[in-house]
């Protein structure tokens, strides 16, 4: 496959996942995980602790690359939380893994 052609095909994969994964962030309904990955996030927000258990849950990476998309939009509590701000990352990092197909270039 030619280079131009696989830009071609890889802009366009890129704009239909931008498209598909961050549409209406905030209108589908939480999942049990997302809201209690939401419950983690909330305490670090408003505290600034987070005690990892890696026998319970994930690992602090979602919570703390999540708090600037918090403090850019004034979420400063769990009830002042949005979907689309909890979910934000999460999309992010989907929108990363179609940027390792570039490693399969020659």
């Amino acid at each position: 496959m030619r280079k131009a052609a696989f830009a071609g095909f890889f802009l366009l994969a890129f704009a239909a996942a931008l498209a598909f994964r961050t549409a209406s962030l905030g209108l589908r309904p939480m999942h049990h995980d997302e809201a209690n990955q939401a419950l983690k996030f909330g305490a670090l927000l408003e505290t600034g602790e987070y005690r990892y258990d890696k026998s319970d849950h994930h690992g602090p990476s979602l919570y703390y690359l999540s708090l600037p998309f918090a403090w850019i939009a004034s979420q400063n509590t769990l009830p002042a939380l949005t979907e689309k701000t909890i979910r934000v990352v999460p999309a992010c990092f989907g929108l990363g893994t179609i940027l390792l197909l570039l490693l399969f270039l020659p």
